[in-house]
């Protein structure tokens, strides 16, 4: 009986070894970014006229938990499921901040703009609108008519 009580108790303290050693899973924590509003900036899906001026202000932190610093920003326009890299930029900094003039685009139609932040932890999130451009209204001239 004393054997059978020994083993118990051996079983149990190593379970309890074996449970207690496992790790938690890390919590993922991603750096923040997020759009400047405001009267003068695009901050959301919009339509504007083919070729028109916009401004987009970009504001992005590190994650405070993980103190991993921010490493690449990155501007990716997406238009006919074509992407176009506009900005790709090596930072290095606890805080991101920027303002950026861009035209819309020249043809009718949907232009999906992504702005990615990185950490050094290869963590990112992003940020995203639509544009929508529609081209300006005709303007029709009628010749061989008098105007009194």
């Amino acid at each position: 009986m004393k054997k059978t009580a020994y083993l118990f108790v051996l079983l149990i303290i190593t379970g309890t070894v074996f449970i207690s050693s496992c790790e938690k899973d890390p919590v993922v924590v991603l750096p923040s970014i997020n759009f400047v509003t405001g009267a003068d900036y695009v901050s959301a899906d919009v339509t504007l006229s083919t070729n028109n001026q916009f401004k987009v202000g970009i504001n992005a932190n590190k994650d405070t938990e993980s103190d991993n610093k921010l490493t690449n920003f990155k501007v990716v326009r997406t238009f006919n499921n074509i992407p176009t890299t506009v900005l790709d930029s090596t930072i290095n900094g606890d805080y991101f901040s920027i303002e950026i003039l861009e035209n819309s685009n020249p043809l009718a139609g949907d232009e999906r703009w992504t702005y990615t932040i990185t950490d050094e932890a290869g963590e990112s999130s992003e940020v995203s609108m639509i544009i929508t451009t529609d081209p300006p209204p005709s303007i029709s001239f009628v010749t061989g008519v008098d105007y009194v």
